[in-house]
């Protein structure tokens, strides 16, 4: 037999070769893997304090006259004599217009007469009643024709003052709806009188929010077309049962109107105050993060963000009360809380440096 050298020696070295190449590639040292910092994120904060706050609830009123009334023509006839114009102030009890009064006049001058004789006929029987010459019937009849007669006189004074359309109170005439020369039926509309000093705003309160209302209360108040006046109302009435509809209650403000600014017809925004909270904790609306149905903020500590879950209390304008989850001496992020995770480092890009809170 014949073996063949030349194939075994190239087959061995094969083998070596590739043993020295598993060696070589078990035992050659790794290169260590780069290792990536994480960079900073910028942020903004402001320094959480207690702060005293008042809640203000803010509802529409409507500025109304403080006192106002309709007055109508009390007696057919034609309007003789108009003694005031729109915009006139007035006086109580003062003559605004009077109605031809020569029928009323006519009236009241046959009762006067009427009246009279018969006061002379009572005393004539009187004075002969002593002789026992008059009867006593005739007696009664005579006073009988007096009294009436002195109804009769009162009843044409009544109606002959009637003719004429008096203000029952100080005010001003707002509207004039009759002409001298018209003829104005018997409960016509006339006048329209108004005091606008003081001056009404009525206001429907909410139910929830009632409490906060009391008789007396002295209770701020604005008016958008005079934006740099602040008005103050004292409540003069609480409606005490809520409306059927709205479930709100009624609440009417006296406001003084020397100047007359204040108008009826104009809306208001009155401020009910509904609580004071002494230290309360706010932070701006943008600083706080919905998350899986929670509210969160992030504050710094040792440049790190930390994520907070809160509580949110009253919204405030742009900023809202924390109930919970900040404390005072936090750093809470207002600029960048949308690029954070917890426990990410930050660079508090602040004016004034960050403040650490003592445990």
């Amino acid at each position: 037999m014949r073996i063949r050298w030349g194939s075994v020696g190239y087959w061995g070295g094969a083998v070596a070769v590739m043993a020295a190449l598993v060696l070589v590639v078990k035992y050659h040292p790794k290169r260590p893997e780069a290792v990536t910092a994480v960079k900073p994120i910028p942020v903004r904060t402001i320094l959480v304090v207690a702060e005293p706050v008042r809640e203000m609830r803010r509802l529409p009123g409507r500025v109304v006259p403080s006192r106002e009334a309709r007055l109508a023509t009390q007696l057919p006839g034609r309007i003789d004599r108009l003694l005031v114009r729109e915009g006139d102030a007035v006086e109580a009890d003062t003559v605004l217009l009077h109605i031809d009064e020569t029928g009323w006049s006519n009236a009241l001058h046959r009762a006067t007469v009427e009246a009279r004789d018969a006061d002379r006929e009572l005393q004539r029987l009187t004075s002969l009643s002593t002789s026992g010459a008059v009867s006593e019937r005739d007696q009664d009849q005579a006073r009988l024709r007096a009294e009436l007669a002195q109804v009769a006189l009162v009843q044409a004074r009544f109606e002959l003052d009637r003719s004429m359309v008096r203000s029952p109170f100080a005010g001003v005439i707002n509207a004039r709806w009759i002409e001298v020369g018209e003829y104005a039926r018997e409960g016509d509309p006339a006048f329209h009188l108004v005091v606008n000093d003081p001056i009404k705003v009525l206001v429907d309160v909410p139910e929830r929010d009632i409490a906060a209302v009391r008789k007396d209360d002295r209770i701020p108040l604005r008016v958008g077309v005079l934006a740099d006046a602040r008005f103050e109302g004292r409540v003069v009435f609480v409606s005490p049962a809520a409306d059927a509809g709205s479930h709100a209650f009624r609440v009417e403000l006296v406001v003084d109107n020397p100047d007359n600014r204040l108008r009826p017809g104009m809306i208001a925004t009155v401020e009910l105050l509904r609580q004071e909270m002494p230290d309360a904790r706010l932070a701006p609306l943008e600083a706080v993060l919905p998350l899986a149905g929670e509210h969160v903020v992030y504050v710094v500590q040792e440049n790190r963000a930390v994520r907070r879950r809160v509580e949110l209390g009253v919204l405030l304008d742009t900023r809202v009360v924390i109930e919970r989850g900040l404390e005072p001496g936090d750093r809470l992020v207002i600029e960048g809380q949308r690029s954070l995770e917890d426990g990410v480092p930050v660079d508090v890009m602040d004016d004034d440096p960050p403040v650490e809170r003592s445990e």
